[in-house]
This record gives structure tokens, sequence and C-alpha cells, in this order.
């Protein structure tokens, strides 16, 4: 049996709408801190849901290093190594990882060690 007109129309809006709604693909995207994203959220903006950032093993200061927000989406950001070689140094003024608009559990931030953070 065919599917009627309004049937096929109808699965066509739903395509249309996953795509510009950015229901995640199928592929996830890795995304490489630092080359050629020179900060994790530099990394974090460019993402689409479902994509990984992976940060190379060092120690990351200043903007687009420390307080970052995943954005609501979900994403994974992991250091390449583990947390003995991934550093966020805050330098007692702020935050590593700021998670505050609605991240879920399919929001992973994986294999760091955040250092001088300004507590609280």
């Amino acid at each position: 049996m065919q599917p009627s007109r309004s049937a096929s129309g109808l699965l066509a809006l739903a395509v249309s709408v996953g795509l510009v709604c950015g229901i995640p693909s199928a592929t996830a995207v890795e995304r490489l801190v630092p080359d050629p994203y020179t900060t994790i959220q530099e990394a974090i903006e460019a993402c689409s849901p479902g994509d990984v950032v992976i940060v190379a093993d060092g120690i990351y200061t200043g903007f687009g290093n420390v307080n970052v927000s995943l954005m609501g989406m979900a994403i994974t950001v992991r250091s390449a190594n583990g947390p003995a070689n991934c550093i966020i140094d805050c330098e007692g003024c702020t935050s590593g990882f700021y998670l505050s608009l609605y991240e879920g559990p399919n929001s992973v931030v994986d294999g760091f060690t955040v250092i001088n953070h300004g507590g609280g």
C-alpha cells in the first residue's frame, strides 16, 4: 500500500523540522583543542549535539579555557590522555566548568584536573 500524499508530506515536514531544530545527526564530529580550535570554549561553540571536544595535554588558562560552558548541549568534552595530563588552571578567580544551562546526562566532561579555582 502506498502512503497517502498527506502522510508523505508529514514525513517531509518532520525531517525538515529535525534538520532546522538541530536534532543530533548520526555522525559525531571531533573538535580538537588547541588546533584547530584555540580554546575549549571556541570548540564547544562550534559543536552540534552529539559532538566530542578532545583537549590535548597541557595547562589551559584564561578566557575561553576557564568558566567553560557546555551551553546546554548534549556533547562530550574530554581530555586526550586523562586528568594527570590535562589541567585547567583558574588562576584563583573562577571555576573550570560552568554547567547550568540544563545540561543533562548526555552532557559529559571527563578527564580534567581543575586547580586554583575561586571556590565559594
